[in-house]
């Protein structure tokens, strides 16, 4: 570690850095990837393999003929009843037609398989069975390889992405090789476990490390062969010394001296004596009975504000504020003395950012602090945001473990849980402060965030405990570093990285530091192509509602697991992230809509493969602008009919309150009335007189009604309505009067009168029936006969021969 690290700050002072360089030279790793039932592969012998024109891989096997899209294996074969014509499920050669069709030759004859039907047909096409020869110089390359020593592999394949395709005795494999990963440098001090605290640069360009183990090593450039370790005296030791505290930060002041936070240990000044190897150390803890000590031993963050004093972020005592005294002593300002508005119920204080105009940001376990240090300490506001479940713009998570503000003035939190948020519109004195969220859902590869640091080139670089993002502020794409890019068994903690003036940057693991140059650990800029389950123009009948589509970026080399981004225009206009293969939409409404979706490569950089399905979804009539007329033309003719009706009811109502009848007959009355309404044909029921029973004016009015419907026997059109008009009462009156004396309708009275006169024309002048109908008033001799023999027990011709 001594000589790399040496060699890293050798590159600060100009030379290269020879890192980058040397990976460059040396073999990569082997990737060896074994295909089993786990990915849809039962052990079969592989004959042939081809890779298609969009990239998918057909392999030619002695069971069946097989498809990978880069997830799983899909298997085409003959099955007992299905109709397939194949004679055998053993295939020796496949090839790729004009058509996009796969030529499959099997037993004696020749197959094309379809595409779009998934199905096998005969084929009369000629074609040319070829071998297939490995290039010599890959083959020597490969079996030279320790893994496939004294085994003699069957090559079969080398994709688009140079993976060899291998079949031996252990199966179907697929191999390729990848840069050696990254691997951490620890010091030479023979500790298991070197967890590095924190990471530091002074103004002298020395790169100062401190460790969990208690050691801090500071690294000279005008002496880059040697490391020297701090001791508790102030010496800088080429000695391996222990300090002895856990360092938790650093930070240098206008004077040139070097400030400590620790813990437990409380805070460390570092005065320089003479020259730089040797200082003056003043340690700060808390005093019982001194308000005016700092009241926390344990500090996460220091920063110097324009007035020069040093502001701490401790884990349990909230801020402290170290005011420099006239004597050279220092005092500090806190809640329990001076600081007396800053909220007591929020102790736990993990880092600080100081805005030029004064404003501090100070990241807690419970939100985010703001304040402006302008004001007198009586007169300090401490501004509070958290996360608001309900608004979207709030803050992803409470748990705030850094803050970083870059070049062009934004800041960004790391939070653990929420992933990174960036403050928007720079209103940092408000308790409803807006933030623009980059997670796992825009791309990012974990949630829990740990420090963030800026490169050179302006990307932001993101620590999570076993994965490092780099994100560009200015697009909002991610691009992540995982597991396969680092080796060594360690994860990140949470000190800030730093970035070199040489653009390498050191970040601080379980494991010692880890250092490179961004701009020179490349990743893959294949473009993989995106295909479907499905054809790119979808008609889904009138009865669908509900679809689904699975998708494969086809991209064999996955060091990174594959990010997709998809939305459904005419549903909505925000890309969605996932890392599932397979969309599913269920209550799809009649219309167009275009699915897009793209994805990252296999090394996790996002790619131009955009592509686009057209969905059109049928609409069933109900679904129709038409069927919507008409529903509403019915509600309206229906409730029309409801309010009619009503106040028909009403009205007969007032019409019967003055007439003298029983509850039973005025519900008789009405029901009578309301069954003039329907268009039924009434069946006829023999009238009873009551003579007995009737008062003069009763018989007055019997009389009149029989002389008038006799009268009119022969109008087929003869009403209610004109009864009621003869007889001067309204047909409610009438309906009432007509039950009361004839235990009847004024319909059935009329229906009665007419068939006595059917009776007196059938026995007196032998007149046909038909005749006799249409003279009594009826329109329809069919009706006549029925109502006839209702009321006689014989049809009219019987009638007239018996009489």
């Amino acid at each position: 570690m001594v000589r790399l690290l040496s060699t890293l700050l050798l590159g600060i002072l100009g030379s290269t850095f020879y890192w980058s360089q040397s990976i460059a030279q040396t073999t990569g790793k082997v990737n060896i990837q074994h295909f089993g039932e786990a990915d849809g592969f039962s052990e079969s012998l592989v004959s042939y393999v081809i890779q298609d024109s969009e990239g998918i891989i057909w392999l030619a096997t002695w069971d069946g003929l097989r498809k990978y899209d880069g997830y799983r294996f899909t298997t085409y074969k003959a099955h007992p009843g299905d109709g397939c014509p194949l004679e055998s499920n053993r295939f020796h050669f496949v090839e790729e037609d004009a058509d996009h069709n796969i030529v499959c030759w099997s037993g004696e004859h020749y197959y094309l398989f379809n595409r779009k039907t998934e199905k096998f047909e005969p084929y009369k096409g000629k074609v040319k069975v070829r071998v297939y020869h490995m290039p010599e110089e890959i083959g020597r390359v490969y079996r030279a390889l320790p893994e496939y020593r004294n085994i003699n592999p069957h090559f079969l394949l080398v994709d688009k992405q140079q993976g060899v395709w291998i079949y031996t005795y252990r199966g179907l494999e697929r191999v390729s090789i990848t840069p050696k990963p990254l691997i951490p440098e620890k010091s030479e001090i023979g500790s298991s476990e070197e967890y590095v605290r924190a990471v530091f640069v002074d103004k002298d360009k020395r790169l100062w490390i401190s460790d969990k183990n208690g050691y801090i090593r500071v690294y000279e450039t005008r002496d880059a062969s040697q490391v020297r370790y701090l001791s508790p005296s102030g010496q800088l030791s080429v000695t391996p010394v222990c300090f002895g505290s856990n360092a938790y930060c650093f930070v240098e002041d206008h004077l040139g001296q070097i400030w400590m936070g620790t813990k437990p240990h409380g805070l460390f000044r570092l005065v320089r004596k003479g020259s730089n190897r040797q200082y003056t150390i003043t340690q700060y803890v808390k005093r019982p009975g001194d308000d005016y000590s700092i009241n926390c031993n344990s500090i996460y963050d220091i920063k110097e504000d324009k007035q020069h004093r040093l502001l701490l972020a401790t884990f349990g005592g909230g801020l402290n504020i170290v005011e420099p005294q006239s004597d050279g002593t220092v005092r500090f300002i806190h809640h329990d003395n001076l600081l007396k508005t800053f909220p007591k119920d929020v102790k736990n204080c993990r880092c600080l950012e100081l805005i030029p105009d004064g404003t501090l940001l100070v990241g807690t376990d419970n939100g985010l602090l703001t304040v402006s240090l302008k004001d007198k300490y009586k007169d300090l506001r401490f501004y509070h945001n958290i996360r608001n479940p309900h608004v979207a713009s709030s803050l992803g998570n409470n748990l705030v473990m850094d803050l970083y503000r870059d070049r062009a003035g934004d800041v960004f939190l790391a939070t653990s849980g929420g992933g990174v948020d960036k403050i928007l519109n720079n209103n940092y004195l408000s308790d409803k402060v807006q933030f623009h969220h980059y997670s796992v859902k825009e791309g990012l590869s974990s949630d829990v965030t740990m420090a963030l640091t800026e490169d050179m080139d302006s990307s932001l670089w993101i620590v999570s405990e076993a994965s490092l993002s780099r994100l560009n502020p200015r697009t909002g794409v991610s691009t992540n570093y995982q597991k396969t890019f680092f080796d060594g068994g360690f994860t990140f903690s949470e000190a800030t990285p730093v970035c070199l003036p040489d653009s390498i940057m050191v970040i601080a693991t379980s494991q010692g530091i880890l250092h490179f140059n961004p701009r020179r650990i490349a990743k893959s800029d294949y473009v993989p192509n995106i295909v479907f389950n499905c054809p790119e123009m979808i008609e889904l009948p009138a009865g669908k509602q509900d679809f689904h589509v699975s998708f494969s970026a086809i991209d064999y080399n996955k060091n990174e697991e594959i990010i997709y981004a998809y939305k459904m225009a005419g549903i909505d206009n925000d890309w969605h992230y996932t890392r599932s293969n397979e969309l599913n939409y269920v209550g799809l409404k009649p219309g167009t809509y275009k699915l897009h979706i793209k994805s990252t490569n296999g090394d996790g950089i996002w790619v131009d493969n955009e592509k686009i399905i057209t969905l059109r979804r049928k609409a069933k009539f109900n679904e129709t602008p038409w069927a919507w007329m008409l529903y509403g033309s019915l509600l309206a003719l229906f409730l029309f009919c409801v309010v009619w009706v009503v106040r028909y009811i009403r009205q007969l109502q007032n019409e019967i309150k003055d007439i003298r009848l029983t509850h039973k007959e005025q519900i008789e009355v009405l029901g009578s009335r309301i069954k003039e309404m329907l268009p039924t044909l009434e069946t006829p029921e023999e009238i009873h007189e009551k003579v007995s029973q009737m008062s003069e004016d009763d018989m007055l009015f019997s009389q009149k009604l029989k002389a008038y419907v006799e009268d009119n026997v022969d109008n087929s059109e003869l009403s209610v309505s004109d009864i009621a008009s003869a007889m001067n009462v309204s047909r409610t009156v009438l309906y009432a009067r007509v039950r009361t004396l004839f235990d009847s309708t004024p319909n059935n009275y009329v229906l009665n009168t007419r068939i006595e006169y059917a009776k007196r024309l059938l026995t007196r002048d032998k007149v046909p029936v038909s005749d006799v109908a249409y003279r009594c008033g009826f329109s329809n001799p069919k009706y006549f006969s029925r109502c006839f023999k209702k009321l006689t027990g014989k049809r009219p011709s019987e009638y007239s021969e018996g009489d």
